[in-house]
């Protein structure tokens, strides 16, 4: 299932994205409210609710980020070979874990903003993997049992802000996280460790890699971090980019105010913004 927060006549809702057309769950089913989080927990009923669900025309909604208040967040540094080799760093031994801030949380569609005191705005397409029940001290054989879903994300950066003392205020700007166009559900996807990313600036293709290339891969993302946090449903970890960012190029490609950036997973769909001012 593809399962979509989106506003149509002033309401937010929740719904099941059909080809063209979406099931509004929300004008039939009291649970699906807020976002997607909601659901999580019972998808196995979400196709009951489907059937009386009224349809609605993709074309007539605004799609929001699936998930609007994660109880956490949680992103990987350098975790591409090819990415740690065009920054020159060495391969981590361990993930390198750093925290997405809800208030960076952007919709899959329209603009991302360039803050005006720096020039080194850059991309990077990720895997975003949705946890989908409780989830502590989980081994990585058992991990693909507690993952909902899946999203495509672009974890916008402030180059020079992207160090050990900085690194929040590098990863968090307004608008910088964001993610879409749906949560894919984990049953539609046969391997996640096996999709083709891609990332293009102004129509020019700058990232293009497979999951395959993780140096940690979903699961045992989520066996470093449950080892410690208690994952619930609705939390996040995005799962780090594959070289082509702006800062592999030189001269640096970094994003300037006009360009536009899509990101494209591999049966998970695309998420398109603007740079603006």
């Amino acid at each position: 299932m593809k399962l979509a927060r989106f506003t149509y006549q002033n309401n937010i809702g929740i719904g099941v994205v059909e080809g063209q057309q979406l099931r509004n769950l929300s004008a039939v089913w009291s649970q699906a409210q807020g976002d997607v989080s909601s659901i999580l927990s019972v998808l196995d009923q979400v196709p009951a609710h489907s059937e009386t669900a009224p349809l609605i025309p993709l074309s007539a909604v605004e799609l929001l980020a699936p998930l609007a208040n994660p109880q956490h967040f949680f992103a990987v540094g350098l975790n591409y070979a090819d990415h740690a080799k065009e920054v020159g760093v060495e391969l981590p031994q361990r993930p390198r874990l750093f925290n997405k801030f809800n208030s960076a949380i952007n919709a899959p569609r329209g603009y991302i903003a360039k803050p005006n005191f720096s020039d080194t705005l850059d991309y990077e397409g990720e895997l975003c993997l949705v946890i989908g029940k409780p989830c502590f001290q989980v081994s990585a054989t058992q991990a693909n049992q507690y993952i909902a879903g899946y999203v495509v994300l672009n974890d916008v950066s402030l180059r020079e802000y992207v160090n050990p003392d900085l690194l929040p205020l590098g990863k968090n700007c307004p608008t910088f996280a964001p993610f879409g166009p749906w949560l894919t559900t984990a049953d539609e996807i046969e391997n996640p460790h096996n999709l083709i990313i891609k990332t293009w600036v102004n129509d020019e293709l700058r990232q293009h890699s497979n999951t395959r290339e993780l140096i940690f891969n979903c699961y045992q993302l989520i066996e470093w971090i449950s080892r410690a946090i208690p994952l619930m449903p609705g939390d996040m970890i995005t799962t780090g980019s594959p070289h082509g960012s702006g800062i592999g190029f030189e001269p640096k490609r970094y994003l300037q105010v006009g360009d536009v950036v899509r990101v494209e997973i591999s049966g998970l769909g695309m998420i398109e913004h603007t740079v603006c001012g």
